[in-house]
């Protein structure tokens, strides 16, 4: 019986493996023909879903780039964020992080809520080799933050704390701020701050 039970578990596993890849390639598809049509709007979307099945797209991904490209060209706010990170990550194209950059620093001057954050975590991790690099993720985060984000208002509270003990404040301001949206790590990065201060008398 229990032989069975696992058969029949594979079985079901397997289905529903191909029952999604079935739907993301249609899914993709549908967009692709849009696209082709002329309805350049759709470009976004058709890269979300091609990245979505690209394990089973692979052959997809030059037309793909190609429309990302004509679609940034042209202004489209989201094509210039994908754009960028696929230069700033080197995925179907050659890594250039400067290119990367300027695209995505290009999208979240334009309001682009998700290339603030990814600039901000960029920044972040050039902390220890640039001397500016603190102060652009804290600007990249707080930008995000202001729209109401709360990974950001909660990145920035963390970068704070563990980078500018003397701005704890702030730091607290902004998990707190996290905390009342939602974000569901700020209670304990809040309770770490407030053992920090007992302990230091910050």
């Amino acid at each position: 019986m229990r032989k069975v039970f696992i058969i029949l578990i594979l079985l079901y596993a397997t289905n529903a493996t191909s029952d999604a890849k079935n739907k993301n390639e249609l899914d993709y598809m549908i967009y692709k023909n849009k696209v082709v049509a002329g309805d350049m709007e759709y470009v976004p979307i058709l890269f979300k879903s091609f990245y979505d099945a690209r394990e089973y797209l692979d052959d997809e991904a030059s037309f793909v780039l190609n429309q990302l490209k004509i679609s940034a060209k042209n202004g489209e706010t989201e094509s210039i964020h994908f754009l960028g990170q696929l230069f700033l990550e080197g995925l179907y194209v050659e890594k250039n992080e400067s290119k990367g950059l300027e695209l995505l620093i290009k999208s979240a001057t334009k309001g682009w809520v998700a290339s603030k954050i990814i600039l901000g975590v960029h920044y972040l991790g050039l902390i220890n080799s640039e001397n500016d690099a603190l102060d652009n993720a804290k600007y990249w985060f707080e930008s995000a933050a202001s729209t109401g984000n709360i990974d950001a208002m909660y990145q920035l509270g963390v970068t704070i704390l563990a980078h500018e003990s003397r701005s704890h404040k702030q730091a607290e301001y902004w998990l707190h701020k996290a905390l009342i949206n939602g974000h569901s790590e700020a209670l304990s990065s809040l309770q770490i701050y407030y053992e920090m201060l007992n302990k230091y008398k910050m």
